[in-house]
């Protein structure tokens, strides 16, 4: 999946058709409206993303999901 130049998220799939890892973003701080995108995106098209090395609080988890409620 190709990722525009102004940003560092970087997608890597994991497995045949299913699955991506997903870098280069820190998800305990607000994300820009071109990382949910992207996100979002990945997230359509492989179904299941990975965020590794991640610290998140409580907080930061309820904040990341708010990115994505309809």
């Amino acid at each position: 999946m190709p990722v525009p130049a102004e940003t560092t998220l970087t997608v890597r799939p994991v497995a045949g058709h299913i699955g991506a890892d997903i870098s280069g973003v820190d998800l305990s701080r607000p994300l820009s409206t071109e990382e949910t995108r992207q996100i979002r995106a990945t997230l359509l098209r492989w179904k299941v993303v990975f965020f590794r090395g991640q610290n998140l609080d409580h907080a930061s988890q309820i904040a990341f999901a708010r990115h994505f409620a309809s």
